[in-house]
């Protein structure tokens, strides 16, 4: 028997892993190539691999639950139509060593979960969180190619500016305001001679303009030069969202959580907790829902009953993350409801089944 307990935990274990490793795949992916897309310069092939890597926690701990769920069911209907669940019957495996034998792997894997979400996955969106506005925040800096035209937004104005490179370093520069209607009208410009140009984001993201000269041309001729020692000029930046937002709460592991009194908190420490709750509840629902019998006459019927219940829950669980964040104090009610009405839903079908089959 412990030869037989052996085979089967890692069939089953690898028919999870083969079902996560598919979930996880192309969900992240299609993350990266978003972000990539999304992203306002091009990222190294390491940094791109890195946030890939960082991103697979936050898919594990979303679909870890279904895909051991989906490996059970998978795994008993194939040994019944190779009719090894038979022999596996006639051998002695009877349903209380199943049922052991699931339940336990679903515990470690629900302790595995909560490992997961309580301190693993804060760390990863953190590190990745950290990753992309250091990014951001580098391309923030404006960087002018010298000696052609850039352009960059001031406020409503948009100048053109042409640096001098000098040394490797840029030291002299002329701006350009770009003509709005009313000075197109008037035929007027205005064009800066600077020879310092340096770029501040304290408190705001300025040009400070030092040592250069103002020249206001109208109807094609020079009416007016000015000189300045220093100049500064807002200049506005543009802002690039990430693929997946992450609030504070959700860079913060589960002892944190804990120690933090506030009703957003508990929330959050809930639905991590609920998840990993939820192997183990759909561990409980595959279990009932594969007596041989139904397994043999009804395996079709048996797999869309499985989906239906896990969609259901699924729903269930949201339904109650989200009456949870309203109303804190409710949370350990609106969660034992989703698992309550997901085993009664169950038992709807079992019973459903059994009429179905004369199987009183």
């Amino acid at each position: 028997m412990k030869t037989l307990s052996e085979y089967l935990s890692s069939n089953l274990l690898q028919r999870t892993a083969n079902n996560l490793l598919l979930c996880i795949a192309f969900p992240s992916i299609l993350e990266a190539l978003e972000r990539q897309v999304s992203m306002p310069l091009a990222m190294t092939l390491s940094t791109n691999a890195s946030l890939w890597v960082l991103s697979w926690p936050f898919y594990v701990s979303l679909f870890l639950p279904g895909c051991f769920f989906a490996a059970i069911i998978s795994q008993l209907l194939t040994y019944t139509k190779s009719n090894e669940y038979q022999m596996f019957i006639a051998v002695g495996w009877s349903g209380s060593a199943r049922g052991k034998l699931m339940l336990t792997h679903a515990s470690i894997l629900c302790i595995f979960l909560l490992g997961i979400n309580g301190w693993l996955l804060p760390l990863a969106q953190s590190t990745q969180t950290g990753i992309i506005k250091n990014i951001l925040e580098e391309h923030s800096v404006p960087k002018f190619i010298p000696n052609q035209f850039n352009t960059f937004k001031a406020g409503s104005k948009t100048y053109l500016v042409f640096p001098f490179q000098k040394s490797g370093k840029i030291k002299k520069a002329y701006l350009i305001e770009e003509a709005g209607e009313q000075d197109m009208e008037k035929e007027q410009s205005t064009i800066y001679a600077i020879e310092n140009m340096i770029f501040s984001k304290d408190p705001q993201p300025e040009l400070h303009l030092h040592n250069g000269s103002t020249y206001l041309f109208k109807d094609h001729v020079l009416r007016q030069k000015m000189g300045f020692d220093v100049m500064q000029m807002p200049i506005t930046l543009k802002a690039k969202k990430m693929y997946r937002d992450n609030t504070e709460i959700d860079l913060q592991t589960a002892t944190s959580l804990w120690q933090n009194k506030g009703s957003l908190e508990k929330s959050a420490l809930w639905w991590r907790i609920n998840q990993a709750v939820a192997v183990l509840v759909l561990t409980i629902v595959a279990i009932a829902l594969t007596p041989l019998y139904l397994c043999q006459q009804r395996p079709r019927a048996l797999m869309l009953e499985a989906v239906f219940i896990y969609l259901t829950y699924f729903a269930g669980l949201l339904l109650a993350k989200t009456q949870a964040g309203l109303y804190a104090e409710g949370a350990i009610f609106y969660y034992l409801s989703a698992h309550t009405g997901v085993l009664l839903i169950t038992a709807l079908f079992m019973y459903g089944n059994s009429r179905w089959l004369r199987c009183y």
